[in-house]
Order: C-alpha cells, then sequence, then structure tokens
C-alpha cells in the first residue's frame, strides 16, 4: 500500500467514511457513510408473506440494526414503509462494517409493489417487490 493512500485511509476512516479500491484500482474506488445501505431486496414468497433484507454501514461490530414498519403509512398503501433503527449493544471493535438487517410480514401478491427504507426521516433506498412462488 502506498503511503498516499495509507494517508486518504486514514482521513477517509476520522471523518466517518470508508472506502476500497478493487485491486487497487483509484478509479474503482467506492465510498460508503455510516447508515448506507446496499443489497436492499423485497420478495413476497408464496404461503409465508413478505421479507425484506439489506446490509446496513454500521460504525462498530456492536451495532445491530432493525427494519421497523413506519407509523403512519404514507399515503400509498401499495409503498411500505420501514424505518432504519440501529442500536449499540455493549462494546465493540471500532472498525466500519456491514451488517444485515431484515423485515418479515404476512403478506400477499399484490398488496405491496414497492419497499422505501428510511433514516432520520429521508428515504435511503427503495426496490420493487417481487413475487416468488
Amino acid at each position: 500500500m502506498s503511503r498516499a493512500t495509507s494517508c486518504l485511509s486514514v482521513v477517509a476512516l476520522i471523518v466517518g467514511f470508508a472506502w476500497s479500491a478493487s485491486a487497487g484500482d483509484p478509479s474503482k474506488m467506492e465510498t460508503h457513510a455510516v447508515g448506507d445501505i446496499k443489497d436492499l431486496k423485497a420478495e413476497i414468497h408464496a404461503g409465508s408473506g413478505l421479507k425484506v433484507t439489506a446490509k446496513v454501514y454500521v460504525p462498530n461490530t456492536a451495532v445491530t440494526a432493525s427494519l421497523v414498519r413506519k407509523v403512519p403509512q404514507g399515503l400509498n398503501p401499495k409503498i411500505l414503509l420501514l424505518n432504519l433503527e440501529t442500536k449499540e449493544e455493549g462494546i465493540g471493535l471500532q472498525v466500519l462494517t456491514w451488517v444485515d438487517t431484515s423485515y418479515i410480514e404476512a403478506a400477499s401478491k399484490g398488496q405491496f409493489t414497492e419497499v422505501s427504507v428510511l433514516s432520520a426521516g429521508q428515504i435511503i433506498g427503495t426496490v420493487k417487490v417481487d413475487y416468488v412462488e
């Protein structure tokens, strides 16, 4: 690792951001902020209901993330709104990391067309709902 790359890593960590470069190529750099989500997926499974999954970027290994139904819901009943909530449980390693989170609810085909995830009242992710036989 070059000195410049090492210095960038330290600066990124101090301001709450982290990045990873693919095979050392700075043009393929990814930047993430604490509270970002990725791999958001929503599926209604025949007979078992809706399952929403995502990965959440957290500041340490003691932080857990959960998706909770927003109350009240929005104006469109076909769009399910979920709040992203995080909680620190104990003392963890001070490393930026991705944690899995999920939400499950009884639902039938066509009940929801989209799921939006909110943090601090702002939408941070939206995904179409897939139906799985």
